[in-house]
């Protein structure tokens, strides 16, 4: 058994809540190389590195991820804000996993006894534990949400009392303050000066951040922070030592070097990249068919690939959103963001015989489109890179 003694130097999980307008997405910019996921556009006027705007779950999902492959894009991940990724997860579950009974599904309480809650809860859980596997390579992660007051009630009392909580749903929010090892609350501080007229007159208004939980906020750190701090980054910054990222460059020029000395094999077979790692579908409910029933092949012949390419090289581009077919851009930037063009997605709906030559995209079933390839985006992606190793795109 190898026992192990001393602090482990790790990147951190921040959660950084706190009233509106106070500076959230300032304070996470300050952390070291920081980039964002913008899913509110709360970034416009920052001098930041951002990706495109997530308009789909898959898309977000699919971000981190590559992040997580590109461990040297960064040294710390902000997602700004949680509440806001939250939305697109509920767009996500209300989309893709049909109703037990056949019910159409327009919201998150659609699904009855609370279903919908759990759902939202897996997926999520998923999603922190991929946020974790940043943290693993050297990656910190910082979260900004929301907050709003809600009423409270201690189960050994009888009255109700405010308190400051993140602006997630009932069971997410709980996960969330759960999985960070810091979570910090910033509001502004107001002193009540009694006067000699007996009038109460509010002054200060300084920006601060708490770090320990009390009676009307929930608040926790690992790092024996004072209760009440400045809100500045250089406040907390000890807690990110430089070490960090000197053991990932150490680590990047290892690689580096070892790759360098290897022999160089000619006519060597091809190496097939490795699968990507899958969302797993939740296993309560049974998964829907989203995809339209394969066409009839009994007299299907495999198309000359290099012909249908030169045939339809104009379709090399991801095309426009027709007007009234909105529900296209997710899947668009997905597309976009993957280097996946129309001509090859058309090209895998044909070769998995779920469209015909000459059909577009656009044309393509709202269910097909949402649920078949957003909704499965992992999957049909992964299809497309196998088809691509034999079709020369």
């Amino acid at each position: 058994m190898d026992i192990i003694t001393g602090k482990i130097q790790k990147a951190q999980k921040v959660l950084i809540y706190g009233v509106e307008g106070i500076g959230k997405s300032t304070f996470a910019s300050k952390f070291p190389d920081p980039l964002f996921i913008d899913t509110e556009g709360s970034t416009n006027h920052m001098d930041v590195k951002r990706t495109q705007p997530p308009t789909s779950w898959a898309m977000l999902v699919n971000q981190v991820r590559e992040v997580k492959a590109k461990p040297s894009i960064c040294k710390t991940l902000v997602i700004d804000t949680i509440d806001w990724a939250e939305k697109l997860c509920v767009q996500h579950i209300c989309s893709t996993i049909p109703h037990d009974k056949g019910m159409p599904i327009k919201g998150i309480e659609d699904y009855g006894y609370g279903k919908g809650y759990t759902y939202l809860y897996e997926e999520f859980a998923r999603f922190l534990n991929l946020l974790t596997e940043l943290t693993d390579v050297g990656i910190n992660v910082v979260l900004t949400a929301h907050s709003m007051i809600k009423q409270t009630e201690l189960p050994e009392e009888t009255g109700k009392y405010e308190f400051w909580t993140l602006k997630l749903e009932k069971k997410t929010a709980p996960l969330v303050k759960e999985w960070a090892d810091m979570v910090l609350f910033a509001n502004y501080k107001t002193l009540v000066i009694q006067q000699k007229t007996g009038n109460a007159k509010a002054q200060g208004g300084q920006r601060v951040m708490y770090t320990t939980h009390r009676t009307t906020w929930d608040a926790k750190n690992r790092h024996d922070f004072p209760e009440e701090l400045p809100f500045d980054y250089n406040s907390i910054a000890h807690a990110f030592p430089n070490e960090i990222q000197a053991s990932i460059n150490k680590l990047d020029a290892v690689l580096n070097q070892s790759t360098q000395k290897e022999p160089q094999v000619q006519n060597a077979a091809p190496v097939a990249p490795p699968p990507q790692e899958e969302i797993p579908i939740i296993s309560e409910v049974a998964p829907a068919n989203p995809l339209p029933p394969p066409i009839d092949r009994t007299a299907y012949k495999e198309p000359d690939w290099n012909e249908w390419i030169k045939t339809h090289k104009t379709d090399w581009t991801v095309p426009p959103i027709p007007p009234g077919k909105e529900y296209l851009k997710p899947l668009y930037d997905l597309m976009a963001t993957n280097g996946i063009s129309d001509m090859m997605i058309r090209a895998a709906m044909l070769k998995k015989g779920f469209a015909t030559e000459s059909q577009l995209i656009e044309n393509y079933p709202k269910e097909t489109i949402e649920m078949g390839l957003i909704g499965q985006w992992d999957s049909f992606y992964k299809f497309i890179d196998e088809m691509a190793q034999d079709v020369p795109f």
